[in-house]
């Protein structure tokens, strides 16, 4: 018994090695009355995004949303003052915008949270970042009148 008892150990020793998690934001912030609040953080290929939210209050947000940018909605949630733990699988490397939008005429003071569980040692110090870079292009022709 104590041989299974001691694999049972080791193995779980084991599978939560490759389990660490790695803080991206631990945020409390207050969203005006019918205003929203964005945030944009990286993640690798193959991380899982965890994700949690509360309103400290208990009054809840209009719309929570976690999209893959450009334009691909991973989560949603309407009308909600907490989330648990929420897991989401990354399948690529990229941008992530995360909304939070508030309908009512009153503030709402939220936290959140994200961490990520990377993929492999590769990945552990993935800077998550997201920078943006303004890029200007002038164009040029020339339009000819005939008279």
């Amino acid at each position: 018994m104590k041989i299974y008892l001691t694999l049972l150990l080791l193995l779980s020793f084991l599978f939560s090695k490759g389990q660490d998690t790695v803080e991206v934001a631990d945020n409390t912030i207050k969203i005006g009355s019918v205003k929203e609040e964005l945030f944009y953080y990286g993640f690798a290929e193959g991380d899982q995004l965890i994700f949690s939210f509360s309103e400290l209050k208990g009054k809840g947000v209009k719309e929570i949303e976690i999209v893959e940018l450009p334009n691909s909605s991973k989560f949603m949630a309407f009308k909600t003052d907490f989330i648990g733990e929420k897991v989401i699988k990354i399948s690529k490397t990229g941008a992530y915008k995360f909304r939070f939008y508030n309908s009512a005429i009153s503030n709402r003071v939220c936290q959140f949270n994200i961490k990520r569980i990377p993929s492999n040692n590769e990945t552990k110090n993935f800077n998550t970042t997201v920078y943006w870079k303004t890029e200007y292009d002038t164009t040029h022709y020339t339009v000819h009148v005939s008279s």
